[in-house]
């Protein structure tokens, strides 16, 4: 990740949800990632783990992204129409948030994604063979990071302020 988009995100991580979500809607995120994730568990391995427990660990992040996509799109969409159920929804959202983190490590997430996308790229006569599937796909994980990324950083902010919803929109 470039250094600009590093500091964005210590000190903005909002604004990074936001923007890579106005480019990358969450059902379009879902749909590609069912796509990617189809490819990546139908190719074989070659490193330390054995086949079942990748595909087991990209199920899993798979599953566990798409949920915290879903809740990073609310945020953004209660970010645009205020209403006062915003606050106990945004909780809601931040406790996601947090439960994903929980169960997978910022470190663990993208070891997985750069192996979902290694997977994927490299199973013979794919989609993925592509040059410009390629380039979306490439495109796609880059997205990915940014979201975990400004979803981690979101998390932190929200544990020190106990998921005060005011962390995402004065920060």
């Amino acid at each position: 990740m470039d250094k600009l988009t590093i500091e964005r995100l210590e000190k903005k991580p909002f604004h990074v949800l936001y923007d890579t979500l106005e480019r990358l809607e969450p059902k379009t995120f879902r749909n590609h990632a069912n796509q990617w994730l189809l490819n990546a568990i139908t190719n074989s391995y070659d490193d330390d783990l054995d086949e079942a427990q990748k595909r087991q660990e990209l199920i899993v992040l798979f599953l566990d992204l798409t949920v915290l996509v879903e809740a990073l799109g609310q945020l953004i969409d209660f970010k645009k129409e205020p209403n006062p159920t915003n606050e106990i929804i945004t909780k809601k959202c931040l406790d996601v948030i947090h439960r994903f983190f929980v169960t997978q490590s910022i470190k663990n997430s993208r070891r997985i994604l750069w192996v979902w996308l290694t997977a994927a790229m490299t199973k013979p006569k794919s989609i993925y063979s592509d040059h410009a599937e390629r380039g979306n796909l490439l495109w796609y994980y880059q997205n990915s990071l940014y979201l975990l990324e400004a979803a981690n950083r979101l998390m932190k902010l929200g544990m020190k302020e106990k998921y005060s919803p005011n962390i995402l929109f004065t920060k």
